[in-house]
């Protein structure tokens, strides 16, 4: 069933990025985003963003199988993210140094 756990936490890839990250979320953990990733040793301040575009790139790549038959891999949507994080990284002045830390750690989990 295509329901929001399915396609953010139960897919095979959404599963595999989550275990990626050393935590896969709790039920109805993915409707809180600011919440995600709490646990890893990362700044706090850019989190519930990369979060967010984590969700966003997982959701992407879902209609990608669906609607175009395309199966990207982890590493695919991973790799989205960091092209997204390096095109927004102007964007948050001051806080662009955690985003290269999240950048870095990220590249660690392709």
């Amino acid at each position: 069933m295509e329901t929001d756990a399915h396609i953010f936490v139960e897919c095979p890839c959404a599963r595999d990025i989550w275990l990626r990250f050393g935590h896969l979320p709790l039920p109805g953990q993915h409707r809180t985003p600011w919440a995600l990733g709490s646990e890893l040793p990362l700044p706090d301040q850019t989190r519930p963003d990369i979060m967010l575009l984590l969700l966003w790139h997982i959701w992407k790549a879902r209609n990608a199988l669906i609607f175009n038959r395309d199966n990207l891999s982890t590493v695919d949507v991973l790799r989205c993210v960091l092209h997204d994080l390096e095109i927004w990284r102007c964007r948050y002045g001051r806080l662009s140094l955690y985003i290269d830390l999240w950048k870095d750690w990220i590249r660690t989990k392709l």
